[in-house]
């Protein structure tokens, strides 16, 4: 039997920066033996396997930039669940007979949110409310054991929130987006998706707006905090209620969450959770059972940095035990990030390697 995995990087039309669905097909990889082919996202429905052979893959996603190209191809067994159906999407799926025919045929689907699913079943496509595959994430506690949280993190906040709480923490407080240039093939997004569940992992609280970090948090047992966003067009819908969260205003007023004892998450993510996992292992046959980070696992020190440039007390702590010649990498690839897209405009896909090309 063949696997496949989720890739994303450019296309010839969007600059693809958000990590958070790299964080997804790690959670998904949890539930595949091996990885025969990494298949981008976009372009599902061009995939053709060796001798046409069926490949197993669990399609939990944010779909999609190019909607013209739904559904997927034949030669993909998915497994349906987790996945989140953007509005133009939703405007294929009306008015094509085959998308639904595809979803109905391989369903019931498992919507990552409530308005995924409303949605369907508006349109006659059985679904129900499956959760986010992040929450089967696995800590290692032994790694956190013996390395004791230090920090704070702000994921993609607003200056004041970041500033509110860089002001009032008893702890170091590091600022990360989950936005990175476009730059990085497919190969690094992967890594620097581990590293970012690694610093959600031993974090002492995290502060976000991301639903790609807040449910990482829950499965790690991380303190998590979502401060809730204007508009989010339905992605945190039934799991908002998952996570401590509230308005950006009532977090700046004080009182709603305190960072410096925060409180344990709540546990409403779990039955749906196991259920996930179960789901998964009866679909491919396999689950690690394993965190994804080794009791010796230490990120690399030029893409935490990298990471971290947001923060400048957090990369001034780090500068005192880095060698010259890891800053001066650093500057010159932080330039190139902000340059070379402005010059060179589209980019070609990045491979995971040349093999993996090849498929």
């Amino acid at each position: 039997m063949n696997y496949g995995l989720l890739k994303y990087s450019y296309t010839s039309k969007y600059l693809y920066t958000n990590i958070g669905d790299e964080i997804q097909s790690l959670a998904a990889q949890r539930f595949l033996p091996h990885v025969d082919y990494y298949i981008f996202r976009e372009k599902m429905n061009e995939f053709r396997s060796n001798d046409h052979e069926k490949v197993k893959m669990i399609l939990n996603a944010w779909y999609m930039f190019c909607p013209e190209n739904f559904p997927p191809s034949e030669d993909i067994d998915p497994l349906l669940l987790s996945m989140h159906f953007a509005e133009k999407i939703r405007r294929k799926i009306e008015k094509s007979r085959r998308a639904r025919d595809y979803l109905i045929s391989h369903g019931p689907v498992g919507c990552r949110d409530e308005s995924t699913m409303k949605f369907l079943l508006e349109n006659s496509i059985p679904a129900y409310f499956s959760g986010c595959l992040t929450t089967t994430l696995i800590p290692n506690e032994n790694l956190r054991k013996k390395r004791e949280a230090e920090y704070i993190l702000c994921v993609d906040v607003s200056d004041e929130v970041y500033d509110y709480v860089s002001q009032r923490a008893e702890k170091p407080v590091y600022r990360l987006t989950k936005n990175f240039s476009p730059m990085f093939g497919s190969k690094s997004r992967f890594e620097i998706a581990k590293i970012m569940l690694y610093t959600y992992h031993n974090a002492y609280a995290v502060i976000t707006g991301n639903l790609h970090t807040a449910m990482p948090c829950l499965a790690f047992g991380t303190p998590v905090c979502l401060i809730d966003k204007k508009k989010y067009d339905g992605r945190f819908d039934g799991t908002e209620e998952w996570v401590r969260h509230c308005p950006e205003q009532e977090f700046l007023g004080g009182g709603f969450y305190d960072f410096n004892t925060p409180p344990d998450n709540p546990e409403k993510f779990i039955p749906f959770r196991d259920s996930l996992a179960e789901k998964c292992r009866a679909f491919t046959g396999f689950d690690s059972g394993r965190s994804l980070f080794e009791d010796d696992y230490r990120p690399d020190l030029f893409s935490l940095l990298s990471m971290m440039a947001e923060s400048y007390e957090g990369s001034r702590r780090v500068i005192l035990r880095t060698p010259g010649k890891y800053l001066l990498k650093i500057g010159v690839k932080k330039l190139l990030h902000k340059v070379l897209p402005s010059v060179f405009g589209e980019c070609s896909m990045y491979a995971l390697s040349e093999e993996d090309e090849s498929k």
